[in-house]
C-alpha cells in the first residue's frame, strides 16, 4: 500500500509578500522501494551519540533551572552539598555548573557536524561575537 510523504512544499505569497509553505497540497504518493531508502536514511542521520548528547543537554538545562538559579551575588552565601539530602534539596554553586558544562562542550565537539554549507563569514560571526565580548 502506498505511503504519503510530504516531498516539498510549494510557496505562495501570504498576507504583507511573506512566504508561506504550504504542505496539504505537496503530498505525492511513494512506493515501499522509496520508503524503505527514506527510512535508512533518516536513521543513518541521526547517530546514537548525537541522540545522547541531546538527552545529556536537555537534562543539563533542565538542571540548571532548578540548581543554578541563584543570582550572582548571592552567589558567596551558597554552600557545597555536603550528604545526599543536600544534593536533592538545595541549591548548588555555580563552580560545579561549570564543571558539567564544559563536560557537555567537550561532548559536544565529538557530536557536532564540522562540514558544512554555510558560507565561511557566516560561520565565523559567532566567535568574531565571541572575541568581542573579551
Amino acid at each position: 500500500m502506498p505511503q504519503m510523504f510530504n516531498a516539498k512544499a510549494q510557496r505562495r505569497k501570504g498576507f504583507g509578500g511573506f512566504s508561506i509553505w504550504n504542505a496539504a497540497t505537496s503530498r505525492r504518493f511513494v512506493t515501499g522501494r522509496h520508503v524503505s531508502q527514506l527510512q535508512s536514511a533518516d536513521v543513518s542521520a541521526h547517530s546514537k551519540t548525537r541522540d545522547w548528547f541531546a538527552a545529556l543537554a536537555g537534562a543539563f538545562f533542565g538542571l540548571a533551572l532548578l540548581k543554578f538559579g541563584n543570582p550572582a551575588v548571592l552567589e558567596k552565601l551558597v554552600e557545597r552539598p555536603v550528604n545526599g539530602w543536600e544534593w536533592i534539596f538545595n541549591g548548588w554553586p555555580v563552580s560545579i555548573g561549570f564543571g558539567l558544562l564544559a563536560g557537555l562542550a567537550a561532548m559536544g565537539m565529538f557530536v557536532v557536524r564540522w562540514k558544512t554549507i554555510a558560507p565561511r563569514w557566516l560561520v565565523s560571526l559567532p566567535l568574531v561575537w565571541l572575541g568581542w565580548q573579551f
